[in-house]
């Protein structure tokens, strides 16, 4: 019977699986959310080829870069730092798809992942 202990012990050992081929293909190989049910699990996984300079470029980066004129922002916003409620962010990237929270934001004191409207990255302060 497949448990949510069996799938994070199993998630680990596939995570350490996983970085010999991303070290031989040269690319980054991310485990994401799995779903399951008792008798089986589904992981998803997203795998990004590296730069030559050894660096990753991520779909939401690429988005970012394709689409974010349409969300009314300005494409040198990736990577820079803005103040969104009373933190400082990171712009990270783009989901399109998400009309209402678009915006990718790494929050700097603990290096999650939060989505926000493009309006209210619009209307930021940029730190750096």
């Amino acid at each position: 019977m497949i448990t949510r202990t069996k799938i994070q012990d199993m998630r680990k050992d596939i995570e350490e699986a996983l970085q010999a081929v991303a070290e031989k293909h040269n690319c980054t190989i991310k485990a994401g959310n799995a779903s399951f049910n008792e008798d089986s699990f589904k992981l998803k996984l997203e795998i990004v080829e590296n730069s030559s300079d050894g660096s990753t470029v991520t779909q939401a980066q690429v988005d970012w870069k394709a689409n974010a004129s349409s969300f009314g922002l300005d494409v040198d916003l990736l990577g820079k730092t803005v103040i969104l409620q009373n933190s400082n962010y990171e712009i990270v990237g783009l989901k399109p798809r998400s009309r209402k929270y678009p915006v990718l934001g790494k929050d700097l004191s603990n290096g999650k992942i939060y989505k926000f409207p493009a309006l209210s990255v619009k209307n930021a302060n940029i730190v750096k």
